[in-house]
């Protein structure tokens, strides 16, 4: 959840996704959704902010979004209660998405400050990812049953994500890397100067592109080109991170920019993708399977 992407990384990619993915009705609520959360991961983000002052916040969402699910019905004035009002005319799958965010923003103000396991750590990222994944699958298409594989993607971005913001998360207190891989690659502590930095950098990038190339299998067998279209998009920017930490020879940057060569690869993804589908559906057309 930390940091905003860099505009030339971000901006363009999201707008692509909230433009012609999401359903038009939906869309306002989308943003209303994502303008809750981002306040939330800011207001957990400040120094300002003691962890009783935090913990009773989150508490409190937590409670106020209990109540509106419960009396089915809110105040109609806050953001979250606009949210959860177009959910109640709808299926209320919302509910528990949010509910999970709220576990991720828990967390993050437990481990500000602190080193902890390689297991918290995937966990986390498994929670963001699901929570993500769901919401953004209820905004696209509501009548689709979101699956435990499509998490997967979403699951290496977060990695990714974690990567390129480990500088920046840092300052703000909160340590991507694992107590155990503390140990095992002798860091003293998160600077990249340490020895076993690289090394440890370059066995994450490796191990992030395999969760990538295994979530894209995954994702290509999806009967619905929407929601392939969807994860090669989303998966692309941190894909693109991934691929320049590499070429630089393992040290992160501040900034990974777009080049045009990115952009070429994604487009001849797409194409790939889109010719592989439309053959897919014409051989089971043609057989009758």
């Amino acid at each position: 959840m930390k940091k905003s992407l860099s505009p030339r990384t971000h901006n363009w990619v999201t707008f692509l996704l909230a433009k012609f993915f999401l359903r038009k009705k939906a869309r306002c609520f989308s943003y209303l959704l994502y303008s809750y959360f981002r306040k939330i991961d800011d207001f957990v983000d400040s120094p300002l902010n003691d962890k009783k002052t935090l913990t009773e916040f989150i508490n409190g969402q937590k409670r106020m979004v209990e109540k509106f699910y419960a009396d089915s019905k809110t105040n109609g004035r806050s953001v979250i209660g606009r949210v959860i009002e177009y959910d109640l005319k709808n299926n209320r799958r919302l509910k528990s998405c949010i509910m999970k965010m709220f576990e991720v923003f828990e967390f993050d103000i437990e481990r500000k400050n602190k080193i902890v396991s390689e297991a918290q750590l995937t966990g986390y990222s498994r929670n963001l990812s699901d929570s993500y994944t769901r919401l953004l699958l209820y905004f696209i298409e509501p009548r689709y049953e979101c699956r435990q594989e499509d998490v997967l993607l979403a699951h290496a971005s977060h990695l990714a994500h974690m990567l390129r913001d480990l500088k920046e998360d840092k300052e703000l207190g909160y340590i991507n890397i694992s107590q155990e891989d503390m140990v095992g690659y002798k860091l003293q502590s998160t600077d990249c100067s340490d020895s076993g930095f690289k090394e440890w950098l370059k066995v994450r990038v490796q191990l992030i592109k395999k969760y990538f190339k295994n979530a894209k299998k995954t994702l290509n067998k999806n009967p619905l080109l929407l929601i392939k279209l969807t994860g090669y998009l989303y998966s692309f920017r941190y894909e693109t991170v991934i691929r320049q930490i590499e070429e630089n020879g393992y040290v992160l940057k501040r900034r990974y920019l777009m080049r045009t060569r990115d952009i070429m690869r994604l487009v001849k993804e797409l194409a790939v993708l889109l010719l592989k589908h439309l053959w897919h559906n014409m051989y089971f057309f043609r057989t009758g399977c």
